[in-house]
């Protein structure tokens, strides 16, 4: 129950960088908040994979692509 926080705010943060891109994506500003978004969600899932891993070494793996 504790790993489906990770992919709920991995999803609503990339949900709502997409929403941000598509709809108003005119200054600086927004495309970095974007790109924020982007990085945060992939952390997100990246710290999910690392503990719901069968392998350690995948476990590593992923928790490098996290951290």
């Amino acid at each position: 129950m504790n790993d489906l926080q990770y992919i709920v705010s991995g999803a609503l943060s990339l949900s709502v960088s997409i929403y941000v891109l598509a709809r108003r994506s005119k200054t600086l500003v927004l495309k970095f908040l974007f790109l924020f978004g982007i990085v945060v969600s992939i952390w997100e899932f990246s710290s999910w994979f690392s503990r719901i891993s069968p392998d350690a070494t995948i476990a590593i793996l992923s928790f490098k692509i996290a951290f």
